[in-house]
């Protein structure tokens, strides 16, 4: 009797596991954020199509990551964000074909794990189909903060600056509310070539 009962809750298991792996979402396309306003990339005059697969880099430093990024001459086009169990890094793949993106950042930190138990019913034995009987299951889940980060490949440009507004701060210290910061210069582009340099601030060109 007890090997019955056992084999019926791994039938049982295995059938859930299949359903619900069915109808899963992609978690990185559900909480995908996009920057680019909704542009269509495929007919951008500033961007280069991807050919292949996209890149796949992980990341330590979302910050320095980001300059290293523009400083190779791509630029953000959006991000997924989102706290959840073991996930599989291909859905972040998928979701990076399905906004063209050239490469992709991801990052993946623990947070905590999850444990319960949930019920599970099962037909019973004497009075089939009548009779039903409810076990409950034990899970541990690991849970982590995702954020991967989606780039496109730009074509060269004509200066090569990424460049913010001066924060009041900085204009206070510089006594001028005119110019901007320079937050990264694209390797072998002009800017770089007549030694701008990150952190400068460009007041007149």
């Amino acid at each position: 009797m007890l090997q019955e009962d056992m084999k019926m809750k791994r039938l049982f298991l295995l059938g859930l596991g299949v359903l619900l792996s069915g109808c899963a979402t992609n978690p990185f396309s559900q909480f995908y954020y996009d920057r680019t306003g909704g542009a269509d990339l495929t007919t951008s005059q500033a961007v280069i199509s991807p050919a292949g697969d996209p890149l796949v880099f992980r990341g330590n430093d979302v910050e320095k990551d980001a300059v290293g990024m523009i400083e190779k001459g791509y630029a953000l086009i959006g991000y997924s964000s989102f706290n959840g169990g073991n996930v599989d890094e291909n859905d972040a793949l998928s979701q990076a074909r399905k906004v063209h993106a050239a490469a992709i950042i991801i990052y993946g930190q623990y947070t905590d794990t999850e444990s319960g138990s949930t019920p599970v019913v099962l037909p019973g034995y004497q009075a089939w189909p009548y009779a039903s009987r409810t076990i409950y299951v034990p899970y541990n889940v690991r849970r982590y903060d995702y954020l991967v980060t989606y780039w496109v490949k730009l074509k060269p440009p004509v200066f090569g600056c990424f460049a913010v507004d001066l924060s009041p701060e900085l204009r206070s210290q510089i006594k001028s509310n005119k110019g901007v910061l320079v937050m990264a210069v694209l390797k072998d582009s002009p800017a770089f070539r007549e030694d701008i340099l990150k952190g400068d601030v460009i007041k007149r060109v």
